[in-house]
């Protein structure tokens, strides 16, 4: 399951560079923004943002968050459920800077959006999916949830 997982993953990275990002405020208000996002041998998704935009203050009170991709030609959506998780650690944060350069960087105008956000330093998240299912529309009028975690 895991490695049907990854495969998903990466198919869809090598479609579109973001996902819809959706977590909770305070008062319980569901929130959306579009991430940018690479992932690990692991399936874990990694995205950046600043730390004073309304995503990180709503992960700092409450981690879960969901994800959502999709790919309209074929019909397909990738629902994701997950804990994010700040990077500390230097050693990580570096692995997942490289990561996302690796990624992004000939896919996207550089720089990306969150540099240009006047919210705070500059922050990485690892999530790391607790659920997730494709469902593939296109022909299919039965059977067309595959469990993926």
């Amino acid at each position: 399951m895991e490695n049907k997982l990854f495969k998903t993953l990466l198919e869809f990275s090598q479609k579109s560079p973001t996902l819809c990002l959706s977590t909770c405020s305070q008062d319980g208000q569901p929130q959306s923004s579009l991430i940018y996002f690479a992932m690990d041998e692991k399936a874990s998704i990694y995205f950046f943002s600043k730390e004073e935009t309304h995503k990180c203050l709503n992960i700092a009170k409450n981690p879960k968050v969901a994800l959502l991709g999709q790919d309209p030609q074929e019909q397909l959506t990738l629902q994701m459920e997950g804990v994010a998780t700040k990077v500390v650690d230097q050693k990580e944060i570096r692995f997942v800077f490289d990561l996302m350069m690796k990624n992004l960087s000939q896919r996207i105008d550089w720089p990306p959006p969150a540099a240009k956000i006047q919210a705070g330093d500059l922050v990485f998240y690892r999530v790391d999916l607790t659920w997730a299912r494709l469902g593939h529309f296109k022909g299919h009028e039965k059977d067309i949830f595959t469990q993926l975690k």
